[in-house]
């Protein structure tokens, strides 16, 4: 079975950052839509803090891809070892059979 989900912590963090993202961009917006500014200061400063904001998007997926591709390679090393562990038993227990079926026709 493939686990595919992040874990309670990863999805906090990444939660975490999206809020703060996301409350970035509203704060930034509503500090230039209500600051008494010239067009021209506004425009200059619209532009810097979307400069900043990109910067801060591009760490946040950066992160998250970070976080995501850790899962799914614990994931994928997880599947393996039960794959493993499952081979294992299969062929302990074709064993037993085989042993068993081994003493059952020496006793008749």
């Amino acid at each position: 079975m493939h686990n595919h989900h992040m874990s309670v912590r990863e999805s906090a963090g990444y939660d975490f950052l999206s809020g703060l993202l996301c409350g970035a961009v509203v704060g930034a917006a509503a500090g230039l839509l209500l600051a008494p500014r010239s067009g021209t200061e506004i425009r200059g400063q619209m532009a810097r803090s979307a400069g900043q904001l990109r910067r801060q998007a591009e760490r946040t997926y950066d992160r998250a891809s970070s976080v995501v591709h850790d899962a799914v390679d614990r994931g994928r090393e997880a599947w393996q070892r039960g794959r493993e562990r499952f081979e294992e038993t299969r062929e302990a227990f074709n064993h037993e059979m085989s042993d068993a079926d081994d003493e059952s026709r020496t006793t008749m």
